[in-house]
């Protein structure tokens, strides 16, 4: 489910989500501020990979954190729909519908002196009237845009597609599901805002 993360962090952290998302699943994204989110929220947990709270530690050993970059989910991407072949756009055609309910993202300083982005991204799928069992994969694109870069235009300056599997059964037809891209390295400067959301055309 996260590919960055040890199977143990993964297991305690599908029981975390599933107890946040009764809280909060109404929500597209969160973490809107500059301070990154708290270490014991949803979206703390989520970036972080394990439902135990955070241990205290001394704050003055470290400096202040870099400015993060607004996230939102890119509109028109919150929902990807499976239909079976042939029947695309009928309602009773659909496999599977999946949905992004929740984003969050941290930012650090590198040793290097550029900007490290660790970008959480979570929802659920749905099994409709053609679903039943199977594994479903989910692309799910995440985005960082320098917007009006030198030229007048946006500046794509990363872009990963990530193909997301979820097994979905007849016993279990709702599913939830997360990923956490902690790779994002870009120049340390303000400016660039982050987009996730369904890229089901898209390559890599």
């Amino acid at each position: 489910m996260v590919e960055t993360q040890p199977k143990n962090g993964r297991r305690q952290w599908r029981t975390a989500l599933a107890a946040a998302l009764v809280c909060s699943f109404g929500l597209a994204a969160c973490g809107g501020g500059d301070e990154g989110p708290r270490a014991n929220s949803f979206a703390g947990k989520l970036l972080r990979g394990t439902s135990e709270d955070v241990k205290t530690i001394d704050t003055e050993k470290f400096g202040a954190r870099p400015p993060c970059p607004p996230l939102a989910i890119r509109t028109g991407t919150q929902t990807h729909v499976i239909y079976d072949r042939g029947r695309d756009g009928d309602p009773e055609g659909i496999r599977f519908q999946a949905t992004i309910t929740e984003t969050a993202r941290d930012c650090k300083k590198t040793a290097t002196g550029e900007l490290g982005i660790s970008v959480g991204v979570a929802g659920r799928v749905l099994a409709g009237p053609r679903g039943g069992g199977g594994e479903v994969k989910l692309p799910v694109r995440i985005v960082v845009v320098e917007p009006n870069a030198p030229g007048g235009e946006d500046r794509v300056v990363y872009s990963q597609l990530h193909q997301i599997p979820v097994t979905v059964s007849e016993a279990a037809p709702s599913v939830l599901w997360t990923k956490v891209d902690d790779s994002i390295v870009v120049p340390l400067q303000q400016g660039f805002k982050i987009f996730v959301g369904f890229d089901s055309r898209g390559k890599k």
